[in-house]
């Protein structure tokens, strides 16, 4: 998803070295906006993913699941979407193929 973005695009995320206050106050708010919760701490989470939640609000919250998962899918080819599916799906979708041709 990352690379769908246009150069200079994204979130604009502060430096966590040079401004850790904001990128604190960044990262609070996105685990906030992503847990649907002004309570939520994200304690449950490890800190990458604390911080991949700064882009999951960037990505599904700020420009909609449906429109980001659409321009992504059309950016990549049959070939490339086979190659990255997660397994989950690849098991689904081996049992739909073995139904289908149990129905034929």
């Amino acid at each position: 998803y990352k690379a769908s973005i246009p150069k200079n695009g994204g979130p604009q995320i502060p430096d966590e070295l040079e401004d850790p206050k904001a990128f604190k106050l960044k990262m609070e708010t996105a685990i906030q906006a992503t847990l649907k919760s002004e309570k939520a701490k994200g304690e449950t989470y490890s800190q990458d993913e604390k911080e991949l939640m700064i882009w999951y609000n960037y990505h599904f919250l700020g420009r909609g699941k449906p429109t980001t998962h659409i321009q992504v899918l059309s950016s990549v080819n049959n070939e490339q979407i086979k190659k990255n599916l997660p397994p989950v799906f690849k098991e689904i979708f081996a049992r739909i193929s073995s139904k289908l041709k149990h129905q034929s």
